[in-house]
């Protein structure tokens, strides 16, 4: 089973359509019941389970007729996570993506 990693920005409901384009094009040809991993390593460990449940509700209103099984990602079960998982989506914000440009 291949991985599709998906990297957002965190905010695909500012979208003219609300986010619907990227969610269907996220899961457009996998096979279902499709997994997603919620990787929030980017935001504060204290608001994960808040920002999960949103984007767990975001994903599956915009995703009605798609069976999904999700997950909240774990740093330190991440790698198994990742290789159960069909798609490991992550966000990563603005900080995260200086601190990587400035690193590399």
């Amino acid at each position: 089973m291949k991985t599709k990693y998906i990297l957002v920005g965190g905010y695909p409901h500012k979208a003219t359509d609300g986010g619907t384009a990227f969610f269907e094009e996220m899961v457009g040809g996998i096979k279902q019941p499709i997994s997603i991993l919620d990787c929030l390593f980017a935001r504060p460990v204290g608001t994960w389970e808040g920002v999960y449940a949103q984007d767990k509700k975001d994903i599956a209103q915009h995703l009605k007729n798609v069976e999904l099984n999700f997950q909240l990602a774990d740093p330190d079960n991440f790698t198994q996570q990742v290789k159960l998982c069909i798609i490991a989506l992550i966000i990563i914000l603005q900080t995260l993506i200086g601190m990587w440009h400035t690193k590399f």
